[in-house]
């Protein structure tokens, strides 16, 4: 779908795994080659649309606002407790307002959101939401993320499970890391992985995204050696390596009880 220069639509569906497929192997996080490649099929790949993409993320602070058409406390704590992860790996504020906001996260029911999310993003994307879960879009113009927009439908969420991944999946996602892709795992941009919190792998991409020796705008050829460069030197002191030991310091995993 395409609004204005670009505009992403993220999807979580109903289940992980199809009937009679098998988990992927988990892959090694600390191998720059394999980082590098889900890099490119995260940051360029889009799930909706076929062709290399240039790369998508917020310019400076991010001003948000959670819509309650449904009131739901420990859905807003999740919400609250991943922005500030978001936050700590991105290096980009998150800015609570009332008006004037760029990432607009609606809480709603499933009776509403359809219609809701044709009066906000438009018919075309609510023609999609036919087995999903929950929603998120972007919109960013030469690469420059300038609005976004989250719908969690709470009731629909909760029952299949999945109140988790929806807010921790289509966050990350408006980030500017729009496509779920089986070459990625594991991963919450897997629908065949079973994570529902990012991992060691997505606290990689977000911050190699947010790596200031990368520019929005980047086709997947111009950001290709800039991010083998940057995983070189992640290699050499050691990031690659505490990649998981990072990730595991988010409050949602400490509310979850998912240190270990």
């Amino acid at each position: 779908m395409r609004i204005a220069s670009f505009s992403l639509l993220s999807l979580v569906c109903c289940s992980a795994l199809a009937l009679g497929e098998q988990p992927l192997s988990p892959q090694p996080y600390s191998d720059p080659a394999y980082v590098a490649k889900a890099f490119t099929a995260v940051v360029h790949g889009r799930e909706y649309e076929q062709g290399s993409f240039v790369l998508s993320r917020w310019p400076g602070d991010i001003r948000y606002r959670v819509h309650q058409q449904v009131s739901d406390p420990q859905a807003l704590a999740l919400i609250e407790m991943h922005l500030a992860q978001l936050a700590d790996i991105s290096g980009r504020r998150f800015v609570k307002v009332e008006d004037g906001a760029a990432l607009d996260i609606y809480l709603t029911r499933a009776s509403a959101w359809r219609k809701l999310i044709g009066s906000v993003v438009g018919e075309k994307a609510a023609a999609t939401v036919q087995g999903a879960v929950c929603l998120a879009s972007f919109n960013a113009p030469a690469g420059k993320i300038e609005r976004a927009q989250v719908f969690i439908p709470i009731d629909q969420a909760r029952m299949q499970g999945k109140l988790v991944s929806c807010v921790v999946e289509e966050l990350t996602q408006v980030m500017g890391l729009p496509n779920d892709s089986d070459a990625v795992f594991p991963s919450v941009f897997n629908d065949r992985s079973p994570e529902e919190l990012l991992t060691p792998l997505d606290w990689l991409l977000l911050r190699l995204l947010y790596d200031d020796r990368l520019e929005s705008g980047m086709s997947a050829a111009e950001s290709a050696p800039k991010v083998s460069a940057i995983l070189n030197d992640w290699q050499q002191d050691g990031t690659l390596q505490r990649a998981r030991s990072e990730v595991l310091k988010g409050e949602i995993y400490r509310l979850l009880g998912r240190r270990r």
